[in-house]
């Protein structure tokens, strides 16, 4: 036997009062006999067998009433046998609910959704608890609602499907802490599951929790979703594409959107790839989405982009730039990438003035000082050391497989952000920061071969119009409640509804509602923010009884479809139920009998007395 209240137990020292008070009835004084009365002395000898034995059973009376009130008081528990499922009464527990309420569960099935479901299977199991219980209701989105029976109702009934995310192994294993830390011997996690697979990514210790796990019968259906959509690249000068991806067993319509004005429409095959190249009027950071016909899970039929649209970037050359930039730049003038003019300069080092520029090394060697010293009155943060000759290969920025022959150092100085876009071998080869890129090497053949491989007018591009253009900002991407990085210089993220979230940390949650957000520095947007239903939802491969249970090791787990299952399987596993209820029966039972022997000695006590008064008369 436990006790939830043990110091409870020290209210039995009261047992010392009717003791007490027993032997102080006893009678202490000196004995006189009177000649008169000495006829009485047989009734006396007669009853004080009898009134001693009542005396007796009082004080034991009295001493078990109150040693039955302190063992209530005390909170015992202990084991039962008999059926208590069927009386309902059971221990105080510590309970945990665990609700998937992941994007799966907004599946309609039979005209409803499974959330609402398990949802109603939760509020069945509550009825099942008891004024002792702790309760607690986790949600895979992270929140906690703890509480008596109504207020986890509440908290309930605010309940929705969570798009981000789910990661049910980790709930559970927060559920199993909680339970663990708990003061309750008892201990009790419900799950309530769709049982889909992508929500579990590894197995939970539930040692010393008995887990019960309620995944209804769902059946299959084939589900139709938008996998991917983003706009490529993230600027369009003003022409680019969008490039989605649909999943599905079959056909399907879709609906390409771009700030809320259709912009193509078409139907897809299963596992179909759409790509839609466009020249837009609109310009300035705008949001998008792609959308297909609606199915019974609708939370994955959607999704957005962010794309920014201008006007090609004026570019000025310097012919110390080398014949491979003109012939490159030609063709992206014909292309309508870029127009002439001065907005962005390809230049040689040494003739470096203002930024935005694609700055190259110094034509000649005998130009480093006017180089180094060009970079310094511009204000870029690096400067050109000695020459490196031998063949290199270069990683990064979308030139694997470069190869580098004679190039220059480049060393860092104090001042400024930057990053390093390319290397040759381990050393800093190209570096990008605040309205520069700067190049380790003169672009001709003779120092590298990126002016003749494919990837060179692509790679020209990118930098011209994605990098130095003057709008500044990116295209991020994030499922709801990911972290994310607030860009430079913001201080809010605008939602497409205009209200601000503000944006004070370096980073912060995405928010909770899909859609595009825009990234803004007091009114003016400087990037934006794709939030989308985490892709892993739309896959609905589910778990069976077996591979759910083995999910929790190192304690007993019982899995069930049906509510009714769930509510008769919650306490009937537990061994231990409260006594506190018979004890106080017992006191009241002890009350009774104690009223009972008080009266019926009052009762034989009153003819005694009158009787000693009649023979005491008689004689005189």
């Amino acid at each position: 036997m436990n006790f939830l209240s043990p110091m409870a137990l020290w209210l039995g020292a009261l047992i010392a009062v009717p003791f007490a008070v027993h032997l102080l009835r006893r009678r202490t004084g000196a004995r006189v006999d009177f000649p008169a009365t000495r006829y009485l002395a047989r009734a006396e000898r007669e009853h004080s067998r009898r009134l001693r034995l009542r005396n007796l059973l009082l004080m034991a009376v009295r001493l078990g009433l109150v040693l039955a009130r302190a063992a209530a008081a005390a909170g015992p528990i202990g084991s039962v046998r008999l059926g208590a499922a069927a009386t309902g009464a059971h221990a105080p527990t510590a309970v945990a609910i665990v609700l998937d309420n992941s994007l799966s569960s907004s599946l309609i099935v039979n005209g409803a959704s499974v959330l609402d479901g398990l949802k109603s299977a939760v509020r069945s199991a509550l009825e099942s608890t008891g004024p002792g219980d702790r309760v607690w209701l986790l949600t895979v989105d992270g929140d906690v609602a703890a509480g008596d029976r109504s207020g986890i109702e509440d908290a309930l009934g605010r309940v929705t499907p969570f798009e981000g995310r789910a990661k049910l192994d980790r709930t559970v294993a927060r559920a199993v802490a909680l339970l663990q830390s708990a003061p309750i011997p008892e201990r009790v996690l419900v799950i309530l599951t769709d049982g889909q697979a992508s929500t579990w990514n590894g197995n939970v210790s539930s040692a010393g929790v008995t887990t019960t796990i309620f995944a209804p019968n769902i059946p299959t259906i084939a589900n139709r979703s938008v996998v991917d959509a983003r706009a490529e690249p993230a600027r369009w000068t003003p022409r680019g594409a969008i490039n989605a991806r649909i999943a599905g067993a079959d056909s399907v319509t879709w609906r390409m959107a771009l700030a809320g004005r259709t912009l193509a429409r078409g139907t897809a095959e299963s596992e179909a790839a759409v790509v839609v190249t466009a020249s837009p009027g609109e310009r300035g950071w705008l949001a998008g989405s792609v959308e297909i016909a609606p199915d019974e899970l609708r939370a994955d039929d959607v999704r957005h982009f962010g794309v920014w649209i201008g006007a090609p970037p004026a570019v000025s050359l310097d012919p110390a730039a080398g014949p491979f930039i003109a012939s490159a730049l030609a063709v992206l003038r014909e292309a309508s990438r870029v127009t002439t003019g001065r907005g962005v300069s390809i230049v040689a080092a040494e003739n470096v003035r203002t930024r935005p520029s694609l700055i190259m090394a110094p034509s000649s060697p005998v130009q480093l000082g006017a180089a180094n010293r060009a970079l310094e009155r511009a204000g870029v943060p690096w400067r050109f050391g000695s020459p490196v000759a031998g063949s290199t290969s270069v990683t990064g920025d979308a030139l694997t497989g470069v190869e580098v022959t004679l190039r220059y150092k480049l060393e860092r100085r104090p001042g400024g952000t930057s990053d390093t876009l390319a290397f040759a071998g381990t050393e800093p080869w190209i570096v990008g920061g605040d309205g520069y890129v700067l190049v380790g090497s003169v672009l001709e053949p003779r120092n590298t071969t990126l002016p003749i491989r494919a990837a060179f007018v692509p790679w020209l591009a990118d930098v011209l119009t994605q990098r130095l253009s003057t709008a500044p900002g990116t295209v991020s991407i994030a499922a709801p409640g990911d972290r994310v990085t607030v860009p430079g210089g913001a201080d809010a993220l605008v939602a497409p509804d205009g209200s601000r979230v503000p944006a004070t940390a370096s980073a912060i949650d995405a928010p909770r509602r899909t859609g595009g957000y825009r990234w803004v520095s007091g009114e003016t947007t400087i990037g934006m923010l794709a939030v989308n239903a985490d892709s892993a939802e739309s896959r609905l491969d589910r778990l069976d009884a077996r591979s759910l249970a083995s999910r929790l090791q190192g304690g007993r787990a019982t899995v069930v479809a049906d509510a009714a299952d769930l509510t008769s399987a919650l306490f009937v596993t537990s061994s231990l139920r409260e006594l506190a209820g018979p004890l106080l029966v017992l006191a009241l039972f002890l009350v009774v009998c104690e009223a009972a022997l008080a009266r019926d000695s009052r009762r034989k006590a009153a003819p005694d007395a009158a009787g000693v008064v009649a023979s005491t008369g008689a004689r005189g």
